[in-house]
């Protein structure tokens, strides 16, 4: 009964011409409201108060369901915002990136699959897929994540990892205003991180945008799964306390021979330390092209591990990455000795060192009574968890991405290490400056970094073959044998004879 009753509706969505009679409603006036809830935050950051709210005026948008009657131009903006959704809706309906996505074979090719894809986000200026670092793992607590631009304004931009809380570092410095939109991702109930999207301009993400999030976690699960498929065909035979890649003792075998080992102790809550190692830091876990370098990789980590390991310790894999060392007594002296020699292991080791680069491990270390296998491990990748957050700071330089090339050149070279001058040809860059910016980057001078180098190789010689010394100085670049015993000792506290005997 249009003359006889007037109804009037509320927040105006422009979904009124799919009901009859068309409904006058009332628009809010959202700019208004937005400018006047930034100023009253900026008069409490000042006074301490919000100070007095008046609601801006809206409008009201006319219709057929009172004696007004429609307004055409409103009709035809709504009709317009109504043709474009559907539009966008049958994009996604016939475009083919979930089944690119679903080809994806490594980290790196599933972000190459969105190139040409960028139409079927309307407006959006940047997208930015930002991951939990173990987001393929259940029940995993990252304190990092890792962004992986999707859509960008540079071709092939790098990825980067950030601590979890700091999504600052995604809201790049622009001339001009820009709007940020966070969105969870997830798959199931398993979180996987979040998409970050900017628009330039004055603009909100579609409904459609949920049909695009479901095609990339259905498509990262799918890629997880693959991952999962090729590392168990690779590993068929399960063992319920050791890992069978490696025969080492997995996480349940280490708590089990921890705690045979405790019982024949004639103390009780003996000191205990341990050294921690995690490897492939920073590297795209998901992708089946590396498998069998990674296995081979995994290898020889532990036989590193058993090389290392005396009677009195124990060593285990704890996960797909992490290894252990442990022992009973004071490790003050042992500790050192073991990160000297696993870390000249490691960079000696062609496996590792081709697949995951210079800063690709890191280790920590704690010293405890003993409580119970968990509280050890526990403390452990803590101490962990600190270090790798430094490494990360470290990364994060602004001259990172110049000098590591560098001191990969300075740790691979195993004849003749490269001079200040032939490295500072090679990168343009002035003797002085290097020097500079080195020791702010590294945490250490290049002439010191050399020496160390130096010094690792000559461990490993000494714990891998049974050169005399003047060889083993020879080739460590050295041609003064009292000035190379010299470093050595001040470098480790020991002679070279007395460090080979240690094994």
């Amino acid at each position: 009964m249009p003359d006889a009753v007037t109804v009037a509706g509320y927040e105006y969505i422009r979904e009124r011409h799919l009901h009859t009679p068309i409904l006058t409603t009332y628009q809010r006036n959202r700019e208004a409201l937005g400018r006047m809830a930034v100023e009253m935050l900026l008069r409490k950051a000042d006074t301490g108060k919000y100070g007095s709210f008046t609601p801006p005026r809206g409008r009201v948008v006319c219709g057929d369901s009172c004696t007004c009657g429609i307004t055409l131009s409103d009709l035809h903006g709504e009709l317009s915002v109504a043709r474009t959704k559907s539009f966008y809706e049958f994009l996604h309906l016939y475009n083919q990136l979930e089944q690119l996505l679903t080809e994806a074979q490594s980290m790196e090719e599933f972000r190459i699959k969105f190139i040409g894809s960028e139409y079927l986000l309307r407006n959006v200026k940047c997208v930015d897929l930002c991951l939990y670092q173990h987001w393929y793992q259940e029940g995993m607590q990252d304190e990092a994540i890792t962004q992986y631009p999707i859509y960008a304004e540079t071709f092939n931009a790098p990825v980067n990892v950030f601590p979890r809380l700091s999504i600052s570092s995604l809201t790049n410095r622009v001339s001009h205003p820009a709007v940020y939109y966070c969105s969870p991702l997830f798959f199931s109930e398993r979180p996987l991180g979040y998409v970050m999207m900017r628009y330039d301009t004055p603009e909100v993400y579609d409904p459609v945008f949920r049909t695009w999030m479901k095609a990339v976690s259905n498509a990262l699960e799918f890629l997880r799964m693959k991952n999962d498929i090729q590392y168990l065909m690779e590993c068929q035979n399960l063992s319920e306390y050791q890992d069978t890649l490696t025969g080492l003792p997995n996480r349940k075998g280490f708590s089990h021979e921890l705690h045979m080992m405790m019982k024949q102790q004639p103390e009780q809550n003996p000191q205990i330390y341990c050294l921690v190692l995690q490897t492939a830091l920073f590297t795209d876990h998901m992708t089946l092209d590396n498998k069998s370098a990674e296995i081979a990789a995994a290898s020889e980590i532990a036989g590193i591990l058993r090389k290392l390991t005396q009677s009195s310790m124990l060593c285990a894999r704890l996960e797909q990455n992490l290894y252990l060392i442990a022992g009973i007594g004071d490790g003050e002296t042992m500790i050192p000795l073991l990160q000297e020699r696993m870390t000249a292991m490691l960079l000696h080791s062609q496996n590792c060192f081709a697949l995951y680069g210079l800063d690709s491990f890191c280790m920590a270390s704690v010293q405890t009574a003993y409580e119970s296998s968990t509280a050890l491990q526990n403390a452990a990748e803590q101490a962990l968890a600190d270090e790798i957050q430094k490494l990360q700071k470290m990364r994060q330089k602004e001259q990172y991405a110049k000098l590591i090339p560098a001191r990969v050149q300075l740790y691979r070279s195993d004849d003749e290490t490269p001079t200040v001058e032939q490295l500072c040809r090679q990168f343009l860059i002035s003797a002085g400056h290097f020097r500079k910016i080195y020791k702010e980057t590294f945490g250490i001078a290049f002439h010191q970094d050399e020496i160390r180098k130096r010094m690792l190789q000559m461990i490993f010689l000494l714990m891998t073959t049974t050169l005399d010394l003047s060889a083993i100085v020879s080739k460590c670049g050295y041609e003064d044998y009292g000035y190379c015993l010299r470093l050595f000792r001040q470098f480790t506290g020991y002679t070279p004879n007395q460090y080979r005997k240690m094994f």
